[in-house]
């Protein structure tokens, strides 16, 4: 979605095309080899050369250190992409109302407040609340992390699938005389 709203020249050429699916390819493979190869030299170097870190009878997230390298890190890393994403798509949508007429603006609060919900379930925003709730040890907010998070698949099912659109498609083909 952000690429969708801040681009401000789409160019669909087959280089560019190539050219982006090797970046996102090579970033989607690099950046987890990074976070193992770390795992893997902070489990080597701390038992001598005895282990590394994978494999073993004991969990290889064994250590606070660790956690933080091969959990905490990524998922802070991609929330907070997230955030700042999300962040600068909505002020996108927000400045595009704003240049709407007065006639028009009459519906857009609830369709904004839609697209912007929409648009937090779809990047994951929820994660903050779970991630919230497991550093104030809370179990309110951990329930409602997991029905927000559980709830996440239904939202996205709904918006995309489950929506007018497809369901006019439906009942367009479900009303066609037979043959």
């Amino acid at each position: 979605m952000f690429r969708v709203f801040t681009a401000s020249v789409r160019m669909n050429n087959e280089s560019n095309m190539t050219r982006d699916t090797w970046k996102w390819l090579t970033g989607s493979l690099v950046l987890p080899i990074i976070d193992v190869s770390a795992v893997l030299t902070y489990s080597f170097l701390m038992s001598k050369g005895r282990e590394f870190g994978y494999g073993n009878v004991q969990c290889y997230l064994d250590s606070p250190l660790l956690i933080g390298i091969a959990v905490a890190a990524p998922l802070f890393a991609i929330t907070l992409i997230n955030v700042i994403f999300y962040l600068v798509t909505v002020y996108k949508i927000y400045s595009v109302q704003r240049l709407r007429t007065a006639s028009l603006s009459s519906t857009t609060p609830d369709f904004n407040t839609t697209i912007y919900i929409k648009l937090s379930t779809v990047t994951g925003m929820f994660w903050i609340v779970a991630v919230l709730a497991e550093f104030l040890d809370s179990e309110i907010l951990g329930f409602i992390a997991l029905l927000l998070n559980g709830l996440q698949g239904l939202a996205i099912f709904q918006t995309f699938v489950f929506n007018k659109r497809v369901l006019s498609l439906y009942s367009s083909l479900w009303k066609q005389p037979e043959v």
